[in-house]
């Protein structure tokens, strides 16, 4: 693979949303119109935000889709088809779209019998693309978070109030048992020297409304029993690109037709980096800073530690 300028980008669209992948099988964006649903575009150097992931009962977890994943990548027919394997359980995700809404249909099944747990964090910005392009973090000050909870556990909805006030929803078709709103309670600070996100070392995710400047909704399934038979479990988004007023209950969304599992011929196609360590800047001591910047203004300091001047 070699690094081009413009992004070859494979698509699935529907008269409501457009989906653009990179060949990696990372999502570029998600658009409608000219708002642009996704917060962050995808790269093939890192991937994309948003993902699904798998938790096995003995800790181990993957990402299910793009570049850090172990699944091949296709689009046949209007869908997205993820295949894979992690650690004994095979997996096809497919995402097709319906409507106004995106659908991740997860099939899976074991070769011994265990119990796994899905996560699905998707980013959001749902606002004019030039808006999202000129500063994601501005964008994501004037969404205004809403989480409703049931008997079948939590559904989470996104409202941009800047402009047009456009919505989306994220669900999931069985019981989920936490949830977390921004990026930095499931990634956490220590991302940048793990590269694996916080939320994993905890059994649940921390089920706060929480908004600095990275919206990130994710959901926590219940913990399901998986063997030879073939499971499903499906997450979505749904979108609005113009509400009027303030919900007190959640869109009520149905899937009308999900995939089936196919065999696919996709390809895995290799990141830069990913078998790469963590490209992490070292910590200069007291006289190495001061050898190279010889005038200190406005110095802050914790515990004895210069932090910034």
């Amino acid at each position: 693979m070699k690094l081009i300028s413009k992004p070859n980008l494979k698509i699935i669209e529907n008269e409501h949303i457009k989906i653009q992948f990179l060949e990696t099988g990372d999502v570029f964006n998600i658009l409608s119109g000219n708002s642009q649903i996704n917060l962050l575009r995808g790269n093939i150097l890192d991937g994309m935000v948003a993902n699904i992931y798998m938790k096995l009962e003995n800790g181990d977890v993957t990402p299910l889709l793009g570049v850090k994943s172990p699944s091949t990548f296709d689009i046949i027919n209007q869908k997205a088809y993820y295949t894979g394997s992690f650690l004994g359980v095979e997996y096809q995700v497919v995402c097709f779209l319906e409507n106004h809404k995106w659908v991740y249909d997860v099939f899976y099944h074991s070769t011994v019998e265990q119990t796994v747990t899905f996560y699905y964090g998707q980013d959001l910005a749902i606002q004019n693309l030039g808006s999202v392009l000129n500063s994601e973090a501005y964008t994501v000050q004037y969404i205004d978070y809403r989480v409703f909870n049931d008997t079948s556990g939590f559904t989470l909805l996104a409202r941009q109030n800047q402009g047009e006030s456009q919505m989306c929803q994220i669900g999931c078709t069985i019981d989920t048992v936490a949830y977390s709103t921004d990026g930095f309670q499931f990634f956490g600070t220590e991302y940048k020297h793990s590269n694996q996100p916080v939320a994993f070392t905890k059994d649940y995710l921390v089920s706060e409304i929480y908004q600095y400047e990275f919206t990130y909704f994710a959901l926590q399934t219940t913990k399901i029993k998986a063997g030879s038979k073939i499971k499903r479990v499906s997450f979505y988004g749904y979108y609005q690109p113009s509400v009027i007023g303030i919900r007190s209950t959640p869109f009520d969304v149905v899937i009308k037709q999900h995939s089936t599992m196919i065999n696919t011929d996709g390809l895995k196609i290799q990141g830069f980096l990913q078998d790469s360590s963590l490209l992490n800047g070292k910590f200069l001591n007291r006289s190495e800073l001061f050898d190279r910047y010889f005038e200190h203004r406005e110095e802050e300091y914790e515990n004895e530690q210069l932090l910034s001047f």
